[in-house]
């Protein structure tokens, strides 16, 4: 019987218990403890267990359970203790104690069957009653769909998920259609569901599974950049990854299209999503051409400058008047430049002008670290753009749309490049349609790490106006990290950068060395020189995740040179260590924890017995700490080191790059500049020259399937 829950996860369904063993056992009334994925778990509660003992470094001798057959407490007391132990929301042992005296032996029978006698409980109202009948029925249908996941080998840590999504019919819509689990539920993929669908007997080449595979193959490709891929492709693709002939697997994607599950277009296969957001986009774009109603329309450049003007004070360059004029007198449009060509002021005059004519504005970036940036360039107040949407976790949906707009006449988004489609297309379609649209951005950067290409299809359509700085003011004439930056997106750096104030090159071609020389850097050599700290003030950066010269490994190496000390008390999770002052960044918008994807803090506690860490995501002026449980640890990584994607829209006193051979196809121009201009004081990169000369020479930008560029031609070509 369970005497006592140390811990209990309700996400995972991992707990920590203590048991009392039963007689007939070899260790009679003992106490014991058990680990384990225990669906349900209760106080009071008898239990059957398979599984095997192991010497737990935390809890000594410990039953390490692999198998979990709860039984109904017997006896008034037992079903006291059961109920009072937390089970139910609202329920503790006084209530517990009332109930039971009541109805006795039949408390479980009153529960299942008829909760509203509950009201024959002195206190108890009709609405607690229900309350508690629906957290009965809720606890026990989780249960029930645990433990059918585990009678088929299947872990019970999904459940909960599982039955958030479908309710009471979880069960039968797992039995009958497991790959409907990767369609509808975030964080269960095609081979959680394959493996899931295998279990339960279903025939490995069933239409079903096809199109789930289908789906897969795109969104690995949606992982890419990709909106589509080409009909052959998939179908290629998806014989091999199911190992069936192509016959049959054409079938069955032209089976899931008549169903919805894909979207074939000419010759091109989508997943719904994509292709709604694709299309979406450029018909939203369309209508606000026809329906906007522009701040100034009509109105001469002359005019509006004379107003910038007045509002700020200052001093405009002409590539900067002309985009300012452009941003208020177009229904959408783009601001694009390199670092130091004044797109900051452009949008601080623009914000001027705004204001001067009370017209109702936001301020929003794709990142949570963006955003904050964009705030203290503007001293005005910036969002998420999944803030400024209203993201509801729960539905996943934006709670903006056509039918609940926003409430703003001209929206400006920075760090636009960051935008993949399905981003832009709900930040369309929540802008009212008289409203204007501005997008900043440098789209010589880096694409989106989610699908699309939307910053350079809208330069490249033709059809959406946009105004390019190049002017170099004089803060950015005087700094090599820029000069350095726009030579290298222009192709005319060649060879070796020379070293200066701000800018290092270290050469190094051997992999294990180049780690070493950037754990030196980071730890000795750079704190001591520039007085910069080596967990707040350096970034170290990588093309690449994975591998000896990877973020993981670096990562690694940085941790035991910076933290090592402190790794005898860390927290495992996911294949990483984390201890007290470790560099974490979250890799996931979490609503629930108010954190966001790219959001860089350090662990200031871990809690070894409950499995949670404490992360600080303040700054030096104040702190704000967030608790993870294990329901949360897989959003979070160690961030000593970050790939150059993660690091978009971030600046950092000092960055540290890695750029080696073994890189291989990452060692592209638009890698290289966006690395070198998230530098703001110092920028060194440790590698070999001719890692540099490759990623310099390499000009094409990632190909990405996408047809935004051609629907805006086709849509806007008469306008």
């Amino acid at each position: 019987m369970i005497e006592r829950i140390v811990f209990k996860n309700e996400a995972t369904l991992f707990a920590v218990a203590r048991l009392r063993l039963d007689r007939g056992t070899a260790r009679q009334g003992r106490l014991v403890t058990i680990t384990g994925l225990m669906p349900g778990l209760a106080v009071g509660e008898a239990v059957s267990l398979e599984g095997t003992w192991v010497d737990d470094r935390h809890y000594g001798a410990t039953y390490q359970v692999a198998a979990y057959h709860p039984h109904a407490p017997e006896g008034p007391e037992g079903i006291q203790r059961y109920l009072g132990s937390g089970l139910l929301p609202g329920v503790g042992p006084a209530t517990a104690e009332r109930i039971v005296a009541v109805f006795a032996e039949k408390t479980l029978e009153i529960l299942e069957q008829s909760p509203d006698l509950l009201t024959r409980v002195k206190g108890m109202s009709a609405r607690r009653a229900a309350d508690i009948g629906a957290a009965w029925a809720a606890q026990r249908e989780t249960r029930a769909l645990a433990l059918f996941l585990q009678q088929h080998e299947v872990s019970p840590a999904l459940a909960p998920r599982i039955q958030a999504q479908y309710g009471a019919e979880a069960v039968e819509i797992v039995r009958r259609d497991p790959y409907q689990l990767a369609r509808d539920i975030r964080g269960i993929g095609f081979r959680t569901a394959d493996e899931i669908a295998r279990k339960l007997g279903l025939p490995e080449h069933s239409p079903q599974r096809t199109a789930a595979a289908a789906a897969y193959v795109l969104s690995l490709a949606t992982d890419d950049g990709h909106c589509f891929l080409p009909k052959t492709q998939v179908v290629a693709q998806t014989a091999g990854l199911i190992n069936l002939p192509e016959e049959p697997v054409l079938d069955a994607i032209t089976a899931a299209q008549r169903e919805r599950h894909l979207v074939i277009e000419g010759d091109n296969v989508y997943l719904p999503s994509i292709h709604t957001s694709e299309t979406g986009l450029a018909r939203r774009l369309y209508l606000l051409q026809r329906t906007s109603r522009p701040v100034a329309a009509g109105e001469a450049d002359h005019a509006i400058l004379q107003t910038a003007a007045a509002a700020t004070g200052v001093l405009l360059s002409e590539g900067q008047r002309e985009a300012l004029a452009l941003a208020l007198r177009e229904p959408a449009s783009i601001i694009t430049g390199g670092p130091g060509s004044g797109k900051t002021t452009a949008l601080r005059a623009l914000i001027a002008v705004l204001e001067r004519r009370e017209v109702r504005y936001c301020l929003a970036a794709p990142t949570g670290r963006a955003a904050r940036r964009l705030t203290e360039a503007t001293d005005r107040p910036a969002s998420t753009l999944h803030r400024l949407l209203d993201f509801a976790p729960g539905s996943e949906e934006f709670l903006h749309n056509p039918d609940r707009p926003l409430p703003y006449q001209f929206g400006i988004v920075d760090e636009a490049s960051m935008i993949d489609v399905v981003l832009a297309y709900h930040l369309g379609q929540a802008l009212p349609p008289d409203a204007q649209l501005l997008l900043v951005g440098d789209v010589d950067q880096l694409p989106s790490v989610g699908p699309g290409n939307v910053l350079r299809d809208l330069i490249g359509s033709g059809r959406i106006p946009y105004a390019k700085l190049t002017t170099l003011f004089r803060q950015a004439r005087d700094s090599k990290i820029i000069q350095h930056a726009l030579a290298i997106r222009d192709g005319t750096l060649h060879g070796r950068p020379p070293d200066s104030d701000d800018f290092f090159f270290v050469e190094e071609r051997r992999p294990d060395q180049a780690v070493d020389k950037i754990v030196r850097l980071v730890g000795e050599r750079i704190p001591r020189r520039f007085d910069l700290d080596p967990i707040q003030d350096i970034q170290v950066l990588c093309p690449v995740n994975r591998g000896a010269v990877g973020v993981g490994a670096l990562n690694s190496a940085l941790q035991s040179a910076l933290n090592g000390k402190r790794l005898a008390r860390s927290l495992s999770w996911g294949g990483q260590r984390f201890a007290a002052g470790d560099k974490v960044m979250q890799t996931r918008n979490n609503y629930d924890l108010n954190v966001f994807n790219g959001d860089v803090g350090q662990v200031m506690a871990v809690d070894m017995e409950a499995q949670t860490l404490h992360v600080d995501y303040g700054n030096a002026a104040s702190s704000s700490i967030v608790a993870y449980g294990t329901r949360d640890l897989d959003e979070l990584q160690l961030a000593y080191a970050a790939s150059v994607h993660k690091s978009q829209g971030s600046e950092y006193p000092c960055i540290v790059l890695l750029l080696l051979p073994q890189h291989g196809p990452m060692l592209r121009r638009d890698v290289l500049y966006t690395a070198v201009t998230r530098a703001k004081r110092l920028c060194v990169i440790v590698g070999s020259t001719d890692a540099i000369a490759r990623a310099v020479r390499t000009s094409d930008p990632e190909a990405r399937n996408t047809r935004l560029k051609e629907r805006l031609r086709e849509r806007l070509g008469t306008e």
